[in-house]
């Protein structure tokens, strides 16, 4: 006895098709890949090598920087060590009691240090080496001044060291002394303004080339990327779409 349905009837096969291996195989998307992340690579090491130039740049920009700040706090060292001299002094003047001479006691030996330094510092700088030329008389002047009258009040008295106080001679001195730190010090802070609006404009072009650097980098690591997937999608566009299974049976 034979079936009323006839014999069944089978749909269409739905087979998986294969990739054309001529067209996207293991190598090309390997190669693609390889790619991509050569070109992010090499967008990250050119940010990195322009970063590294520009902070040595920018290293080398505040080296100025620094050595102005280091005469202008020689420059202040030098004042206070003659104001701190003065003062010993004029304490010792007054009661005659040792204990007033500490602070001229330690500036003295140092005076002479700080000239040192600052001579050093300023080789570079006729200017500040003129005025301190200027300044090693004035100064002398101090000291000897300084070191008579206490001498005076140690060995005659009060009225002896007085005298020596009244003629100015030291108060001249010490005048001059201002004077010409004054100088050397608004001399040190025009070549710091000078100095220091040149860090600054470096300082603004390094931020922006690092920004046009990195902007670029991207730009290009972007572009890469977007063609690498275009090469990969590219072969897939050309191929048959399966059919549909069908729903219903007869």
């Amino acid at each position: 006895m034979t079936s009323q349905h006839g014999p069944a009837r089978s749909g269409p096969a739905h087979t998986a098709l294969p990739l054309p291996a001529s067209r996207v195989g293991r190598g090309t998307v390997g190669g693609l890949l390889t790619g991509g992340f050569a070109l992010a690579l090499s967008g990250l090491l050119l940010v990195g090598s322009i970063s590294f130039l520009q902070i040595g740049s920018l290293a080398r920009e505040r080296v100025p920087v620094e050595h102005t700040y280091q005469v202008l706090d020689g420059i202040g060292g030098l004042r206070e060590l003659t104001d701190s001299a003065e003062t010993g002094q004029r304490g010792y003047l007054l009661t005659g009691q040792d204990f007033y001479l500490t602070p001229y006691e330690q500036a003295v030996p140092l005076l002479g240090q700080r000239m040192a330094t600052l001579a050093r510092l300023t080789q570079d700088n006729p200017r500040q080496q003129a005025a301190l030329a200027q300044l090693r008389g004035p100064l002398q002047d101090k000291l000897a001044e300084l070191a008579e009258t206490i001498a005076l009040r140690r060995s005659q008295g009060f009225a002896a060291a007085q005298a020596v106080a009244q003629t100015n001679r030291g108060a001249r001195a010490m005048t001059q002394i201002r004077r010409l730190l004054d100088n050397m010090r608004d001399e040190e802070q025009r070549l710091l303004d000078q100095r220091l609006a040149v860090s600054n404009q470096q300082a603004t072009r390094t931020r922006r080339l690092i920004v046009w650097v990195v902007l670029g980098s991207a730009v290009l690591v972007a572009a890469g990327a977007a063609a690498v997937t275009r090469r990969l999608a590219l072969p897939l566009r050309g191929l048959p779409r399966p059919p549909c299974a069908s729903m219903s049976e007869t």
